[in-house]
């Protein structure tokens, strides 16, 4: 679609190539917006993969995990515990490609994730001790993707809305919840929004950064928008999309 102005666009090339593409989820199926996205991205990364064909049986796991989507999407998480009793720290790092922020008790993206990083007070068992002892666990952003995904946690357990004035951040700087403090500088390019009361029921849209300006895609429609018009749609904002 044409992002240089407003108006209505044609979908129906999209959706043929959708159709194939992820043959899973079909035009008109109820489908949550963050499973879609995931579902794109590792489709994606597949098809990529594909094009080495026997060669791919012959690289290591790590060369693997060079792809453009992992290079753009994938960051790594570190996890920190440390035994109250003996001291002992457990370290351990894994891969991540979104986020999933807490929107109950945070007032922006920033109050969530220093809830998200902060120090927790956890049952663990040490070899060390033998035994389980009282830790404190805390999670740091270890490797910081090109673009970090973030899924901000509206649905409760029985799928109902979890309606909070979320208010949404332009830029953002997220060293304070990295291993090491790393300065890093992240500006908001996409936001995916969800009208509706739960998870069995209500509509996505989204607004993509194009300049100084947003564009807001409603399924054939195309609107520009500014970014204090962006703000106003902070109570249905569902899945956040930050770049370096």
């Amino acid at each position: 679609m044409d992002m240089s102005c407003s108006g209505q666009g044609d979908a129906s090339p999209l959706l043929r190539v959708h159709k194939e593409f992820c043959p899973a989820v079909q035009a008109g199926q109820q489908a949550d917006a963050h499973e879609f996205l995931v579902l794109h991205l590792e489709k994606l990364e597949s098809e990529y993969l594909n094009r080495f064909g026997s060669e791919l049986c012959s690289m290591d796991p790590s060369t693997r995990q060079t792809t453009p989507l992992h290079y753009s999407f994938e960051g790594r998480l570190r996890t920190q515990v440390e035994c109250q009793d003996c001291c002992t720290t457990s370290t351990t790092s894994h891969a991540f490609t979104m986020l999933d922020l807490e929107v109950r008790h945070s007032k922006d993206v920033v109050q969530a994730l220093h809830r998200f990083s902060q120090c927790d007070t956890v049952e663990f068992f040490y070899g060390t001790c033998k035994r389980s002892a009282t830790a404190e666990k805390r999670v740091t952003i270890e490797k910081l993707p090109l673009n970090l995904l973030v899924r901000l946690e509206r649905f409760a357990e029985d799928g109902c809305k979890i309606e909070s004035n979320f208010n949404l951040v332009d830029k953002l700087d997220v060293s304070f919840c990295t291993t090491g403090r790393i300065s890093s500088q992240m500006s908001l390019n996409a936001v995916i929004f969800h009208a509706g009361e739960s998870t069995r029921s209500g509509h996505y849209y989204a607004t993509v950064r194009n300049g100084n300006k947003f564009m807001k895609f409603d399924d054939d429609k195309v609107t520009a928008m500014s970014w204090s018009q962006v703000k106003r749609l902070r109570d249905t904002s569902y899945v956040l999309v930050y770049a370096q």
